[in-house]
């Protein structure tokens, strides 16, 4: 359907963003009022409540010159086996969030990011040649557990745009060879994260949330020790909750595509669960898995491809399909997997999933 987009390495970074940039969020030109009322180019909320819905997906390869802001509705993942496999090199920004209207001061700050949810990213590496003088950096500055997962980003991932007010998101299954700085993020859960930057995590520097923060299943001398939150900084400022878990029993990573046979057909990949045994906490944590080397993989032969629309043969135009639950629960039955194109699905009954192991997969 119209509502993905598949990216090739062999396109130019031109024609790339003629492809994405009609899923970004709308722009606009504001004074940057802490520099010199410099002209800058931000983005808006206007597709907040928006129906359209977008993958923007990408086939393995090197990605260079290539800058996305993953808009509202859009969930921007790699099509490799291995996280690795996809790689923006070299990007002044690769994919990225910004903090949203810029145009207005909230708090002291250009913008928030407290609207910057409702999108996604997975499957992809970002880094930066020794010859380069970009690169290697991410900005992921969300909110409502708008996830960054299985990424691999060299350099240092921020979490939050220059000290706007941001709430909580979700990053699993990543390395990080930089720092990690949360600043102005209230919450976050990090799972399974290996934090391999030179500056630890200290409960009163910006490194860490502002109010809470969990971690799971996470390694890397930058991880921060708990806290209960109790105490307070040389400032007055009260320490955040930092929660531990190094040791979980479980850990599952979600199913994700990928393609194969040279890009020419798609495979359901299903990790599969790490489990602990009961004697085997002194091993530590598991931390990331980028490699995909134990997953479950399945033929797409033996998945449903479901669409939320169908073309109207008067029209020639996309309708929504109201027979969606019907043909969904039928493949259900025979026991397929589902893999749901980006759209609206209007159901006029509950989805029943009566076989073990069954994946419905956005």
């Amino acid at each position: 359907p119209a509502s993905v987009k598949f990216l090739h390495p062999s396109m130019t970074s031109e024609q790339i963003r003629r492809i994405v940039e009609p899923t970004e969020d709308p722009t606009y030109t504001y004074p940057d009022i802490f520099n010199d009322n410099t002209i800058r180019t931000g983005h808006s909320t206007e597709r907040h409540f928006t129906n359209e819905r977008y993958a923007l997906l990408f086939h393995p390869g090197t990605y260079t010159d290539v800058d996305v802001e993953v808009g509202y509705y859009v969930g921007l993942a790699g099509l490799g086996s291995r996280a690795t496999d996809v790689t923006f090199e070299n990007c002044k920004r690769g994919p990225y969030v910004e903090a949203v209207n810029k145009r207005d001061i909230v708090g002291g700050r250009l913008g928030l990011s407290l609207d910057t949810f409702w999108r996604s990213a997975e499957n992809f590496a970002v880094t930066r040649t020794a010859d380069s003088d970009v690169g290697g950096d991410m900005l992921w500055a969300v909110s409502q557990a708008a996830p960054l997962r299985r990424v691999k980003v060299q350099g240092d991932l921020k979490l939050h745009d220059n000290g706007a007010q941001a709430s909580g998101g979700v990053l699993a299954n990543a390395e990080v060879g930089g720092n990690v700085e949360f600043g102005s993020q209230q919450q976050y859960i990090c799972r399974s994260v290996n934090f391999a930057g030179k500056d630890r995590m200290e409960a009163h520097n910006e490194f860490t949330s502002a109010w809470n923060a969990v971690f799971v299943d996470c390694t890397g001398d930058a991880l921060p020790e708990a806290n209960d939150g109790m105490g307070v900084d040389e400032k007055g400022n009260t320490l955040p909750c930092i929660v531990r878990d190094d040791t979980p029993k479980v850990v599952v990573d979600k199913p994700y595509i990928a393609v194969k046979d040279g890009g020419e057909t798609f495979e359901l990949r299903v990790p599969k669960a790490r489990i602990r045994a009961d004697d085997d906490a002194a091993a530590g944590s598991f931390g990331p898995d980028l490699t995909g080397e134990d997953d479950d993989v399945r033929d797409f032969s033996t998945v449903k491809l479901g669409i939320a629309t169908i073309i109207d043969p008067t029209t020639k135009k996309e309708v929504a399909n109201h027979n969606v639950a019907h043909e969904l629960q039928a493949a259900l039955d025979e026991g397929k997997d589902l893999v749901l194109a980006p759209g609206m699905f209007y159901l006029d009954k509950p989805l029943v999933i009566k076989h073990d192991n069954q994946v419905v997969l956005g």
